[in-house]
């Protein structure tokens, strides 16, 4: 795999030289992102307190400036593109909602062909894997579309959580927990009708 400050290299000298992110994507990778990708990007999505952490690339790659160092979850994504060079880490699901405590890629080959299948690695989080799962999980069609099911069942779950009388009086579940939960469900379902209906405005 190329080391993420070479890509973050490359990246930037096309930024430079004034082509858009997916130019840079795509001579990076070597193959087109579709556009969930880019919406995600420019959707403010990580300030939201969002339990899926997005990985180093393809994401910090779309920053501009690119930043020149990966954070610590690059050697995670290092070696599990070592393990299977098909496969694109695009964010770790933290929580224990469904699709969650697990990595969720694409693969290069789906996307050659057209495709945004979305697979997933349980239990690929806290650690540098030595060995992959036996079973690569396929989760749905795209990212939006598992990151749909994700929150949508973590947010109905702390709904859930809140309503037991054990919560009542307590405030572990608040509304502003509910609320902010709530919005992340929101922000994903907004952004697959720009999708749908070509709303996207793409660099």
């Amino acid at each position: 795999m190329t080391p993420y400050a070479a890509m973050a290299a490359q990246a930037q000298a096309l930024y430079d030289q004034g082509r858009s992110a997916q130019d840079a994507l795509r001579e990076c990778y070597g193959v087109a992102f579709p556009g969930e990708i880019f919406a995600i990007a420019a959707s403010g999505f990580e300030e939201r307190g969002s339990t899926a952490e997005l990985t180093d690339r393809p994401w910090r790659l779309l920053t501009r400036p690119v930043p020149p160092a990966p954070t610590g979850t690059d050697k995670i994504e290092e070696a599990v593109v070592r393990l299977d060079p098909d496969l694109i880490p695009l964010a770790f699901l933290t929580d224990d909602a469904r699709h969650g405590d697990a990595l969720v890629c694409y693969r290069a080959t789906d996307l050659t062909a057209g495709a945004t299948t979305v697979y997933g690695l349980p239990g690929v989080l806290w650690g540098v894997p030595e060995r992959l799962p036996d079973e690569t999980r396929r989760l749905g069609d795209s990212l939006l579309a598992v990151l749909s099911e994700y929150f949508t069942d973590a947010y109905n779950r702390l709904e859930q959580e809140s309503n037991r009388p054990s919560n009542r009086g307590t405030g572990a579940i608040d509304n502003d927990t509910l609320d902010e939960a709530r919005s992340l469900v929101d922000l994903i379902e907004s952004l697959k009708r720009q999708l749908i209906f070509g709303l996207e405005k793409p660099e």
